[in-house]
C-alpha cells in the first residue's frame, strides 16, 4: 500500500475577474484519467463535477453531473443553463476500488477569457486530467 496521494492537473485559461452574464451559459469539461505508475489510461473511473453559482453574498444553484471514463481513459461532462459565475469541483474516484481517489480540482468559471467561446456561450475546461495511484 502506497501512501503517495494521487496527482491531478487541470488547465483553466481564465484568471479574469468574475462577471455576471445575462444569457444562459454552458460548461464543458474534458480530460483523461491515467495510472500514475504506468501512464496507461484507466477505464471506468467515475468523474463527478459539482458546479455552484456564485452570487454577491451567497451561493446559489448547485448542479452535479457524473460520467465514466471510456476505454481510452477520456471523459467529458457538459452542463448548461447557468447565468452566474461558478465555482466548480471535479473529482475522480474508482468505483472498483483499485485506485485511490484523486485529488479534487477547483475551477473558477468567469464566462470570459480564452476558455470562453461567446458564439456558443460555452466555457471550456480542457485537460482536466487525473493521475491515479493504485491502492
Amino acid at each position: 500500500l502506497s501512501l503517495m496521494a494521487a496527482v491531478s492537473s487541470c488547465t483553466n485559461f481564465s484568471d479574469h475577474d468574475l462577471v455576471m452574464g445575462e444569457k444562459q451559459k454552458n460548461l464543458f469539461i474534458s480530460g483523461v484519467a491515467v495510472d500514475i505508475a504506468t501512464g496507461k489510461p484507466i477505464e471506468e473511473i467515475q468523474i463527478t463535477m459539482t458546479a455552484t453559482e456564485l452570487y454577491d453574498s451567497h451561493e446559489g444553484r448547485v448542479v452535479t453531473k457524473s460520467t465514466y471514463t471510456n476505454n481510452y481513459g477520456l471523459y467529458t461532462i457538459a452542463a448548461e443553463g447557468f447565468s452566474e459565475p461558478l465555482t466548480c469541483i471535479v473529482r475522480a474516484e474508482d468505483p472498483n476500488g483499485i485506485y485511490l481517489p484523486a485529488t479534487s480540482q477547483e475551477v473558477m468559471v468567469s464566462w470570459q477569457g480564452m476558455a470562453y467561446d461567446a458564439a456558443s456561450e460555452t466555457f471550456f475546461v480542457n485537460e482536466c486530467n487525473f493521475y491515479m495511484e493504485k491502492k
